[in-house]
Formats: structure tokens, sequence, C-alpha cells
């Protein structure tokens, strides 16, 4: 999974416009997420960006509950977090969606940043309570590569004639990026270079 596919995952959970997502691998104070490689990077990031992305979505509606800078009241004064949404990049009263403004507003008002409650903050570590507890675990059971190939006994030289490497990519997010993964799963069976 590639940066690109977690900017979608984020996007869609806030509610925010995809090139109005950023997503820079560094160490964060908040969130640090595994760097996006193979599939290690969606099988350890995709759930804890979901989780981290709703969040988000609600400290943004929360501070756009707030004055935005000085005295400027919010548009949502006397509102809650229930009457409002964020879609396109626009926080808006459900009951009136004429009385929005755009998320930037909010974050381009809090000098020193958005910061969660102590209790809210982010991490990747986040699990699902009502997930079942796994027993048995099946690693990396989702490809298989047949290969055919002649080989010229005189030269040595080695052709493949057939090709077939099925997979089970369960709902795709990205489908570039599957297919990307579909090369590489040809080049790398059992993840060594051949």
């Amino acid at each position: 999974m590639c940066p690109t596919t977690y900017c979608q995952i984020v996007a869609d959970e806030i509610g925010l416009r995809y090139e109005d997502v950023k997503i820079e691998f560094i160490d964060y104070f908040y969130f640090d997420a595994i760097f996006p490689a193979g599939s290690m990077g969606s099988t350890l990031n995709t759930f804890g960006l979901a989780v981290n992305s709703r969040k988000m979505k609600r400290l943004l509606l929360e501070y756009a509950l707030k004055p935005l800078s000085g005295s400027i009241s919010s548009p949502f004064h006397g509102k809650t977090i229930d009457d409002l949404d964020i879609r396109e990049s626009l926080i808006f009263e459900k009951a009136n969606p004429g009385n929005s403004m755009p998320v930037r507003r909010v974050t381009s008002s809090q000098a020193g940043g958005l910061r969660p409650r102590a209790e809210g903050g982010f991490s990747l570590s986040a699990t699902h309570s009502e997930l079942p507890e796994v027993k048995e675990r099946f690693v990396m059971a989702r490809q298989c590569v047949f290969v055919e190939v002649e080989v010229d006994t005189e030269t040595g030289q080695v052709e493949v004639t057939k090709l077939v490497h099925p997979y089970d990519v369960g709902q795709s997010i990205n489908p570039d990026v599957m297919n990307s993964n579909f090369t590489a799963g040809i080049c790398r069976p059992g993840g060594l270079w051949y």
C-alpha cells in the first residue's frame, strides 16, 4: 500500500477532499505510522489510520464550535458536534447545509495547531474491541504464483511459457496500487527477487 492509498483512507474517513490530505512519514508526537512497504504497510496501518481519522474528525468538529480567532464567533455557536458533519473539506450544519465553513479556516485559526485532549490522543496501537481473539494466525496466505518454463537443454536458455498468479485481495482501496502489487508479486514470489 502506498501513501496515495493512506491519503484516500484519511480523506474518506474525515470528509476531506483527497488533495487536502498530506501524509509525511516522519516521527510525530501523536501518531507514528509504519512506512508503506509491500503488504505490511496496509496490514499494520489501515485500521490505525481509520481510527485516528475519526478522532481527527471529532477534534475538527470540536474546534469548529469554538471562537475562531480573537473574538470572531463560530458560525455554529449553540450547536453540538452531533449537529455538524464534514464533506468535501467543508464543515457544515446537518440541518442547514448552507451554514458551512472550510476546514482550513478552523485549522488556520489555531496558531499552536489542533491539540487532542490527553485522554483522546492519537495512537496506532488502537484495537477494535469487538473483534474476536484470533487463536490461529495465517500469515501472508493470499497469493500464489505458478510458472511454466521451457529450458533449452543445449544452451540453458529458460523461457517462461505460462504464468498464473491468483490473489485474494478482498476489497481494493486503490486499484492502481493493487495492479502494481500484482506485478511485484510475479517478480518476487516468497519475498525473494529472481
